[in-house]
């Protein structure tokens, strides 16, 4: 096979390979579609999800998460296709509206690009809707974000042409506007 072409009737905002043989597409009108790639027929459909706006599946292909129009993230069972939790960022929302979602390896974890106004990565607890990390550094708004293999880091990639890599197993670092010294000696570290 040298290519093999799909008409879909929708803008495409996410797809995926979920065996070897299908691939599933979510578009932004709110559809998500499983094309078998030997008859290049879709073999499942699920439509009216709301508009969405960026989609990502877990790993473990149990859940699935898109944003909202409203800036909402929901958290989707994929099987049923039925909404797990809704997750309002509150405050922060006009900084939320995702181009890319990336779960944890363990699909625990979905963190989140900020490409509106805000130059942040966060990353929430889907089990319990909590946002448990924030980082800042870009100086631009944040696109593609990605969770390594093995869960330990964050990449994040932003329009300041820049990629940073986020340590998750390290507290967050102090405001830019704070001051941050070692001591002489190297033993004390002052904010």
């Amino acid at each position: 096979m040298s290519e093999k072409v799909f008409e879909v009737l929708e803008y495409v905002t996410w797809l995926a390979y979920i065996s070897p043989n299908r691939l599933m597409v979510a578009s932004l009108r709110g559809s998500i579609t499983v094309w078998d790639i030997e008859s290049a027929s879709c073999i499942d459909q699920h439509d009216n999800l709301g508009r969405l706006r960026a989609f990502a599946m877990a790993p473990d292909r149990k859940l699935a998460a898109s944003v909202t129009e409203e800036i909402d993230i929901i958290v989707w069972d994929v099987q049923t296709w039925t909404k797990l939790r809704i997750i309002r960022p509150g405050e922060h929302s006009s900084g939320f509206i995702g181009h890319l979602l990336s779960f944890s390896p363990d699909s625990v974890h979905l963190a989140i690009g900020s490409v509106v106004t805000g130059t942040l990565c966060v990353v929430w607890d889907i089990r319990t809707g909590e946002r448990i990390r924030q980082f800042r550094g870009h100086a631009r708004r944040v696109r593609p974000v990605q969770f390594s293999p093995d869960g330990s880091l964050l990449a994040s990639g932003s329009l300041d042409t820049t990629i940073r890599l986020w340590d998750l197993n390290v507290a967050e670092l102090p405001p830019k506007d704070s001051f941050t010294a070692l001591s002489p000696l190297g033993n004390n570290l002052c904010h």
